[in-house]
């Protein structure tokens, strides 16, 4: 359950819903380095290590993303664009601002703004 106060998670678990994964080629290497990597940690990890993932996180919340779509799709351009290159896109702050014409020290500004858009929009529901 993502917490109605917090934006960032909001916008982080729509980034996951809403991102399209890529289709690629499967490369034998990989396959045969990732079953490689999965053994030996079932050989040698404790337990403790093996139950824990650092990087899970979690089953998306769709109906929250959803929400937050509808308050997204109220927003301008400008702020559509650049909540979609960060949070569904994942792309550095540095090519977002290059991408849409914004200077580097307005990232945290331009992010800052669509935080309090968004939470605008969703307060008034």
């Amino acid at each position: 359950m993502i917490d109605p106060n917090d934006i960032e998670s909001r916008l982080q678990n729509w980034g996951r819903v809403y991102r399209t994964r890529p289709t690629q080629g499967v490369s034998m290497t990989g396959l045969l380095c990732d079953r490689l990597r999965i053994n030996a940690v079932k050989s040698t990890a404790p337990r403790i290590l093996r139950a824990s993932n650092p990087y899970d996180e979690g089953a998306p919340d769709v109906k929250d993303a959803e929400a937050i779509n509808k308050a997204w799709q109220q927003l301008s351009q400008l702020l559509k664009a650049f909540a979609t290159k960060a949070y569904v896109n994942k792309k550095h702050p540095n090519r977002i601002c290059s991408e849409l014409s914004l200077r580097n020290r307005d990232f945290d500004i331009t992010l800052d703004f669509l935080k309090q858009s968004i939470r605008q929009i969703l307060n008034k529901k």
